[in-house]
């Protein structure tokens, strides 16, 4: 399949999948002046040399208005405009004002290594495209490829083939640098027509800079709508023609892994010369003010303490990370699980200041982008389709403009599976949602590299698509309400931890997408039909009259489904996502979701006893002690029971609003039934909540949060303690 996309006035070579925009603006050099100062980024650099003239890229987010439609941003270092610069990625506010670009630049400077550079960006008038000089036979001349040995049998993906077939996109394109994403399959030979191998597919991320410096990115993933044969994966290698660029050639111990990256040790792309790693600083209150992730409790002392673990190194044969070779469902979940995971809330914290060593931040940052890549490929559901390199379509919309396959809203890959993994996988490699992590997250956000970003699609469509793909049930993706069948979205009827992390990777991703990714249109409407989905769920006759009194979506955690739910999940992590999506303005506080279930179900059992409810692992939603799907649906929280540990929901015996006893009086007016830290407690997580829902104006939301302050207040937190876990302590910025 051939198709041709443009964008701008400017038309690329046939088969070509142009993405992106032009470039903001190509100065004409001179000296800077004029326009409005928006920030200065200082970024790091962590190359391990120092670097002259050195090639950079880093991401940026803009607030509404700061670079007006009809505005551009300029570069400048030392006060000077920065000859070569140019900005890709774009996307932007309802208002037409700039939301984020991910900037190309070539400084006149010499960093030294773990030295910085400033570079400030202006908001001034006007646009200048200009024409890139950069060939892409640059690339092609360099005859880049990968090899897998397979039961003795090499079989090769090979760039310049996939580039003579046209499956690439142009991802970059200016005076600094152009950037292609190519993919295909891998064949047995290395003509552009040999034999399918039937289930492995290639994946290049290539950089070609002004100076003749090229960057590669490539990876292979173990997964296509195809049956394989049993195999064993012997060698995996990245070469330039004859000669080796990474080799591994150990047999591998773990042939099920998912993906398997040709990275350096650290993480990183393979650069031609002088590789580059800068990194740009951001507060946890800037990720906030830019409604990337929620602020959280921040200090010089809880950036100085954070916990600096050893060096990782990553290797396709056996990805360990930080938890080894453990599957998906590995212990240390909160570790692992969240907005973003301990070890990108680690090298947030400490890479936005200097209270550690800069030796000790890139460790951070080596070993955030390590988990991210050994960790992600234990997540089985990397179903790309190999005709598009992107995921199939499991919206009922058609895309193919956009150069997607065309839509598969009945494709299933979990009860009926079209992926097939032949040859082994490591065990409890189930594609579980409720433990689906955000591991390309923050790599993503702050970098910019656009893997990062097709990693956090992947997952989000893999996540979502592994549910049942019926559409005569009510529980399914595609859930059927109210009488009618729905679209597939993000959010369902299963635990308010499964519905946070598929719907956040999704939102995430979908706001800091280029407008003009294949992507985007697809990505919105997950969003779209998850809300219609929720409000459907929440609409009688679905939302009969007995649910109203305590806003109940049925949704299932605990053992048995119909009866109650987990408040630690629903307060730490679905209340904060909703309401990151109402921050985004994807909904407002009047949507159903917002006024029925969070205000009445999820910040109702808090503000009902504060004492007990902050601190809960299970609470019915039905009237009695021991409830079963017979029991009446409670009209008021006093007839509910509930529980501090992990006891299932049909076995509750505590009373919801009882003294310190647990069995009956009123609900104490101080202390909590469960301690509270700055970690993964409970009573933190309802905090969170507390926090985010008053932050978007969520009344509902404000009547616990002074009782959970004062708590708090007493508990004496330090602030060392709360760098264990630093992204559970979301709080207001001050």
């Amino acid at each position: 399949m051939l198709l041709i996309q443009t964008y701008g006035t400017r038309l690329k070579a046939p088969g070509a999948r142009v993405y992106g925009a032009l470039p903001l603006f190509r100065p004409t050099g001179g000296g800077g002046g004029g326009g409005v100062l928006i920030e200065t980024v200082i970024l790091d650099n962590f190359s391990g040399a120092s670097r002259t003239d050195p090639n950079i890229s880093f991401a940026r987010d803009f607030l509404e208005g700061e670079v007006p439609a009809g505005s551009r941003v300029e570069l400048r270092h030392g006060g000077e405009v920065i000859a070569l610069q140019q900005a890709d990625g774009l996307s932007y506010h309802a208002d037409g004002s700039l939301r984020r670009a991910v900037f190309s630049c070539k400084p006149n400077a010499t960093i030294a290594d773990n030295g910085t550079i400033a570079i400030s960006l202006h908001a001034v008038q006007g646009s200048v495209p200009g024409a890139s000089p950069i060939s892409r036979s640059t690339l092609t001349a360099q005859n880049y490829r990968m090899r897998l040995r397979i039961d003795g049998i090499d079989y090769w993906c090979v760039l310049n083939n996939l580039d003579a077939a046209g499956t690439f996109r142009e991802r970059r394109v200016g005076p600094v640098v152009r950037a292609w994403h190519h993919w295909g399959v891998f064949r047995q030979g290395t003509g552009g027509s040999d034999t399918d191998q039937g289930q492995w597919q290639g994946h290049f991320y290539s950089y070609v800079w002004a100076d003749g410096t090229i960057t590669v990115f490539p990876y292979a993933i173990n997964g296509r709508v195809a049956n394989s044969q049993s195999y064993t994966v012997q060698e995996f290698e990245f070469l330039n023609g004859s000669s080796s660029i990474i080799s591994h050639t150990t047999s591998f111990t773990a042939y099920g892994w998912s993906a398997y990256f040709l990275c350096t040790g650290d993480g990183q792309p393979h650069w031609s010369a002088n590789a580059t790693h800068v990194h740009p600083r951001a507060s946890w209150r800037w990720f906030h003010d830019h409604r990337l992730i929620w602020n959280t409790y921040d200090s010089a002392t809880v950036r100085a303490s954070v916990p600096v673990p050893a060096p990782l190194s990553y290797s396709p044969a056996t990805p360990s990370g930080a938890f080894g070779d453990a599957n998906i469902n590995q212990s240390g979940a909160s570790a692992w699980i969240g907005d973003i995971p301990d070890w990108d809330a680690h090298a947030l914290l400490a890479t936005s200041g200097t209270e550690k060593s800069a030796a000790d931040r890139a460790t951070l940052l080596r070993n955030s982008r390590v988990n991210a890549l050994a960790m992600g490929v234990k997540f089985p559901a990397w179903l790309v389709r190999h005709e598009s390199g992107h995921p199939p379509v499991i919206v009922d919309q058609d895309y193919t403009s956009r150069g997607l396959t065309p839509a598969q809203p009945a494709i299933g890959w979990a009860s009926n599976p079209t992926l097939t993994r032949a040859g082994g996988a490591f065990a409890g490699s189930t594609t579980d949602a409720s433990h689906q992590p955000q591991y390309p997250t923050y790599q993503a956000m702050v970098t910019g590299w656009e893997w990062w970003l097709d990693f956090m699609v992947i997952l989000g469509v893999g996540c979502i698509g592994r549910e049942d793909p019926s559409n005569t049930v009510d529980y399914s993706r595609r859930p059927r309400v109210n009488g009618a069948s729905r679209d597939c979205g993000t959010l369902q009827i299963t635990a308010h931890r499964q519905n946070a992390w598929k719907h956040k990777i999704v939102c995430d991703a979908e706001w800091i997408m280029p407008d003009a990714h294949p992507c985007k249109p697809y990505m919105n409407q997950l969003l779209v039909n998850g809300f219609a989905i929720a409000e459907q769920f929440l609409t009688p006759p679905e939302y009969a009259p007995d649910r109203v009194a305590l806003g109940v979506w049925r949704t299932a955690y605990g053992g048995v489904s119909n009866i109650g739910f987990a408040p630690w999940q629903a307060h730490g992590y679905f209340v904060p996502t909703i309401c990151m999506s109402v921050h985004r303005g994807r909904i407002t506080t009047a949507h159903k979701l917002v006024t029925e279930h969070i205000s009445k179900q999820l910040f109702g059992v808090i503000n009902a006893c504060p004492y007990r409810g902050s601190g809960l692992y299970n609470c019915a939603w039905r009237e009695g002690p021991q409830p079963t799907t017979a029991s009446p649906i409670a009209q008021s929280w006093d007839t509910v029971y509930c529980s501090h540990s992990s006891d299932q929901i049909s076995g509750l015996t505590i009373k919801l609003i009882s003294d310190a006893g647990g069995s009956g009086g009123a609900c104490p007016t101080s202390g909590l039934a469960r301690p509270i830290d700055g970690g993964h407690s409970y009573p933190n997580l309802a905090r969170r909540a507390c926090e985010t829902g008053a932050m978007v104006g969520i009344p509902a939301a404000g009547v616990a949060l002074a009782y959970l302050r004062t708590e708090e207040a007493a508990a004496g937190i330090t602030d060392a303690s709360r760098a264990i876990k630093p992204q559970w302590g979301t709080r207001a910025p001050e």
